[in-house]
């Protein structure tokens, strides 16, 4: 793997670790603030923000499988590796801030109605978070890699 390669794939890493701090960084805040009793001066139907906290949820998961699945049939095994490293790298950014921002609306939601369900959302979607980390062996899992490419990969790893 080349300087450039290694680049791209630490820079992922750094990424990764931007989103996961602000969306840690956001919900305890947003917990803080609300454990001192902040309250709104309108009101808001908490069943009405809850049907769409779950529905953007619900669109983000499919949206951002839908997204990678699509990138990943569009590369060929013959395709360099070059090439294959900045779809992955592409598709890793999308899921994941598909996943960030949704998870900071749900910090927002919270916020709004102290509904302790969506506090449970967001963990789930922060344990999906750590799911789509872009990681060598996710590379080689979702991409068709040649025997050379996986060697290559897990060489530099």
């Amino acid at each position: 793997m080349n300087e450039i390669q290694k680049s791209q794939f630490k820079s992922l890493d750094f990424i990764f670790i931007s989103f996961l701090s602000s969306q840690l960084l956001a919900v305890f805040t947003i917990y803080f603030i609300k454990s001192n009793n902040f309250q709104f001066n309108f009101e808001i139907d908490s069943n009405f923000i809850k049907i769409v906290v779950m529905l953007l949820n619900i669109t983000a998961i499919i949206l951002s499988k839908t997204f990678y699945s699509i990138l990943i049939k569009r590369i060929k095994v013959d395709e360099s590796l070059d090439k294959k490293i900045t779809s992955f790298r592409t598709g890793s950014i999308f899921r994941l801030s598909f996943v960030e921002s949704v998870n900071l609306i749900n910090v927002l939601a919270y916020l709004f109605t102290g509904d302790y369900l969506i506090l449970i959302i967001f963990f789930i979607m922060l344990i999906l978070f750590f799911t789509y980390r872009p990681t060598a062996r996710l590379l080689i899992k979702d991409f068709n890699l040649s025997n050379d490419e996986k060697r290559i990969i897990l060489e530099s790893a």
